[in-house]
């Protein structure tokens, strides 16, 4: 995902790769213990940079992509994922997949529809804008779906290798074993995520 407020063309189907520096700061908050995780599913994989990142810092972690571009499915592949489908993951994914923790940077068009989706699993972690939380559309999800935890990123991720993105961005974090409010805190970058 990615705001193109500076007057960039939207790259095909809101394909921004992430970052890996994000995905190890969610990590490095979330899942202390990475033996205790053994499947991670991403259903908007695009080319695996999360996948990679999970492989890397969850080495006892299988990692599972979905993804709707077929010409994705050869990064996939190469990026250390134990399974890799060209799907269309909001129409459903059945088996083992339909249970899984899921860690993700959905498209910023079609976010909501994934949040709603995925965040009722027993872990589920979106990248998104921080003002995702404003929008009379998404108010009364908000309300009766509030996040367990919110990772606000103190700096500014970039999805295109140039300049940072033009708004703040924050890990969205549902995890069914939560009780209480909404916790949220401000991740200061730090030197081994990069």
């Amino acid at each position: 995902m990615s705001s193109t407020s500076r007057g960039a063309k939207r790259r095909q189907d809101d394909f921004y790769a992430t970052p890996a520096w994000c995905t190890r700061a969610l990590l490095s908050c979330e899942l202390p213990d990475a033996t205790a995780v053994r499947d991670v599913l991403d259903p908007c994989a695009g080319d695996g940079a999360i996948l990679r990142v999970v492989h890397e810092l969850l080495p006892f972690a299988r990692t599972h992509a979905v993804e709707l571009r077929g010409e994705a499915l050869g990064e996939l592949r190469d990026s250390a994922v134990s399974t890799a489908l060209i799907a269309d993951a909001l129409l459903g994914i059945r088996g083992r997949l339909a249970s899984m923790p899921v860690i993700t940077n959905p498209p910023y068009s079609m976010a909501l529809r994934f949040v709603q989706k995925f965040s009722e699993r027993p872990f589920a972690a979106f990248l998104l804008r921080l003002n995702f939380l404003g929008s009379k559309k998404r108010c009364s999800f908000w309300q009766t779906h509030p996040p367990a935890r919110i990772h606000v990123l103190s700096s500014r991720p970039s999805f295109t290798g140039g300049k940072t993105d033009s708004c703040e961005y924050a890990w969205f974090v549902w995890d069914q074993s939560h009780t209480g409010p909404t916790h949220i805190d401000v991740l200061d970058p730090k030197e081994e995520w990069t």
